[in-house]
C-alpha cells in the first residue's frame, strides 16, 4: 500500500518539522543492545519502539530513523504486525509557508499480514489515508499555532485551507 499527501501549512519549515509526529511519547523507548532505554535525540540509526493503537487494537511498533536532516527531511521504518514500511516527510518552504508532503508505503512481510493487507485492499486503505490526512491537519494546526506564539505569522496572517492532496 502506497499513499502521498500534500498539507501547505503557513509556518515556517522549523515549526512545521517540530509539530510532526516524528517521534514516540514518554512512554516509549529507545531499543537498545541492554533493552529498552529513554530515547535520546533522533538521528540516523535511532531506533525506538511504541505502542500504537491501529484500528482499535494496541500494536507494537518498532521504528528506524533511516534519514534526518532537520527540517528539511525525516524518513522512517516501521514494523508492526507482520508489515514492513516507509515513512518519508519532506518539508519544502514556500512564499506563504511551508509545504509538508507525507509518504507512506506499506507491505506485508508474512502470510497473515498479506490476509490482513487484502481486507485492506476492501476497505481499510481509504481508513488509513484518512488517519494520514488527519495527521497533516493535526501537523498544520500544532505548527501555526506554535507560529503564532512566537510571532512568526503576521498578526493580520489568517491561516489558508488547503485540500489533502494527493
Amino acid at each position: 500500500m502506497r499513499c502521498l499527501l500534500h498539507q501547505h501549512v503557513d509556518a515556517p519549515p522549523v515549526a512545521a518539522f517540530q509539530a510532526l509526529p516524528l517521534f514516540p511519547s514518554a512512554d516509549s523507548a529507545a531499543v537498545g543492545d541492554g533493552g529498552a532505554t529513554p530515547l535520546a535525540p533522533p538521528g540516523p540509526g535511532t531506533h525506538f519502539r511504541e505502542f500504537r493503537l491501529v484500528a482499535g487494537r494496541r500494536v507494537e511498533v518498532e521504528q528506524r530513523v533511516v534519514e534526518f536532516d532537520p527540517p528539511r527531511l525525516c524518513v522512517l521504518e516501521f514494523r508492526a504486525r507482520g508489515l514492513l514500511g516507509r515513512t518519508i516527510y519532506r518539508l519544502t518552504p514556500d512564499i506563504a509557508g511551508t509545504l509538508v508532503e507525507l509518504e507512506y508505503a506499506a507491505a506485508a512481510e508474512t502470510w497473515l499480514a498479506r490476509w490482513r493487507s487484502l481486507r485492506e485492499l476492501l476497505g481499510g486503505r481509504r481508513a488509513v489515508r484518512d488517519a494520514l490526512a488527519g495527521e497533516l491537519r493535526a501537523v498544520r494546526s500544532r505548527a501555526e499555532a506554535s507560529a503564532r506564539r512566537d510571532g512568526a505569522l503576521g498578526s493580520g496572517a489568517s491561516p489558508r485551507r488547503s485540500g489533502d492532496g494527493g
